[in-house]
Parts: C-alpha cells; structure tokens; sequence
C-alpha cells in the first residue's frame, strides 16, 4: 500500500522579527502522528536553519480539541521565543 503525502503549500511568516519558514505535511506513516508542521529559521545569513517539528493527528488540528490547542500554544510560544542576531563575518 502506497503512502499518500500532502503538503500545503509553503508560508513565510514573520514572527518577533524573524522571518519563519512553514511548512506542513500529511503523511500517515508513525503510528499517533498523522500530520506535521515544521518550522525553519535561517541563522543570520548564513546557511544554517533551526528546525522545529510538532507531529499531530489530523483530525486533532480540525477538531481543535483542548490537548491540541495546548500544545499548539507551546509550539507558537516557543517559536515567538527566538530571538536570532546576524554572525559577524569573521576578521
């Protein structure tokens, strides 16, 4: 049986002045985890991200059911928590 993968499409958000990658995908393939967002932050200029992952069933995000919503407040607090300043180039 094939897995079927969805991907919504790509959204570039500005958070306490980061500018955020967001990405969201379904893809029933772990058992509990159905649907993932994935937040990347580009490090200054340079070519390094960090990655943020929060794995959650589907069916929880549409019901909006409270362990989701709890979450999802962690997830968004963590998120507006960053605080990334450009690398000095070196001298």
């Amino acid at each position: 049986m094939a897995t079927i993968l969805t991907r919504e499409a790509t959204e570039y958000v500005v958070r306490n002045g980061n500018r955020w990658v967001h990405l969201r995908e379904r893809s029933p393939t772990v058992p509990g985890m159905d649907e993932h967002d994935v937040w990347l932050l580009p490090v200054g200029d340079s070519n390094y991200y960090f990655y943020l992952a929060f794995g959650h069933m589907y069916g929880a995000r549409i019901a909006q059911n409270a362990e989701y919503v709890k979450v999802q407040n962690l997830v968004d607090r963590i998120v507006d928590s960053f605080v990334v300043e450009k690398l000095e180039a070196e001298r």
